[in-house]
């Protein structure tokens, strides 16, 4: 498989990836506007199971394609496409530290 094909999965991965934090995000910012103020038990209940779906989600989105190469025989390419997949979100994490740092965006 291409050098180019992988990087344009690990790209596509990492983009799908940063969509669903930024929904979470916004979901657990505006959270007391949705379900009111305290909760209880229910609301960590929610957040709990909120956090595990997000783990499978992230699961899937990251490591789904890369087992299926592994399994397939193609453990070089799986590997590359874990490796540039995450350079990515790096990527992505560190602009969005340093606009958060310098001010230009506000949450």
């Amino acid at each position: 498989m291409s050098t180019r094909k992988i990087i344009s999965y690990g790209l596509l991965h990492a983009l799908g990836a940063a969509v669903y934090v930024v929904l979470v995000a916004l979901l657990l910012a505006n959270a007391e506007g949705f379900f009111g103020q305290g909760g209880g038990p229910l609301m960590i209940a929610v957040f709990l199971l909120l956090l595990v779906i997000s783990v499978s989600v992230m699961g899937t989105v990251i490591f789904a394609r890369p087992a299926m190469w592994y399994l397939d025989g193609k453990k070089q390419e799986a590997v590359r496409l874990v490796l540039w997949t995450v350079g990515f979100l790096l990527v992505a994490a560190a602009i969005l530290f340093f606009a958060l740092a310098a001010g230009s965006v506000r949450m």
